[in-house]
């Protein structure tokens, strides 16, 4: 989750990233609190990116290059 908020939010000369300000903690936070349901979503989308990056390019995200990313 991290990496991709970074990949989505990245640090650059007007500020900082997502992962400098903290969005994966904040999600994190907020969906402990959140129902089942909305839990459920996030690990089922988070499931389809990896899923995805093992189909288009035979590795996990995390594993994969900044442009495959």
């Amino acid at each position: 989750l991290d990496a991709l908020c970074e990949l989505l939010l990245p640090a650059d000369e007007s500020g900082p990233g997502a992962r400098e300000a903290g969005v994966a903690a904040y999600i994190d936070l907020t969906l402990h609190y959140s129902p089942e349901n909305q839990r459920a979503l996030w690990r089922s989308g988070l499931a389809a990116v990896e899923a995805l990056a093992q189909a288009e390019f035979g590795r996990g995200f995390l594993s994969c290059d900044g442009g495959q990313q």
